[in-house]
């Protein structure tokens, strides 16, 4: 889940700035979880690590703690090759669905 008032904080409070940033994560990442999961069900641990990792560093900028946790221990597991851990995906698949629905709400708000 974000933290806005972490992200607000962060942005200066400046709607523009948060609206292009999050449109900008939209279009960049809006379909991470559709890709993290081809990837896990492909095997392609390489692929996956690069994933994980970028969408670990902008989640961690807007405040997120809980899918970041998570994606750090799979970045961890495929950088050595080894499969992620089930409960860690779990945690990614779920929090990456409520993260979606957060940004979508905030960009019909503006």
């Amino acid at each position: 889940m974000l933290d806005f008032d972490a992200l607000n904080a962060y942005l200066d409070n400046d709607r523009e700035v948060i609206y292009a940033v999050l449109s900008t994560y939209q279009e960049d990442h809006g379909n991470s979880l559709q890709e993290i999961e081809e990837l896990v069900r492909q095997q392609d641990w390489g692929k996956l690590h690069f994933t994980v990792h970028t969408l670990k560093g902008i989640l961690a900028s807007f405040g997120e703690e809980t899918a970041t946790v998570a994606l750090e221990r799979v970045e961890q597991n495929t950088l050595n090759k080894l499969a992620p851990q089930a409960d860690d995906l779990s945690v990614i698949y779920s929090e990456m669905k409520i993260i979606n629905q957060q940004i979508d709400e905030v960009l019909s708000t503006y």
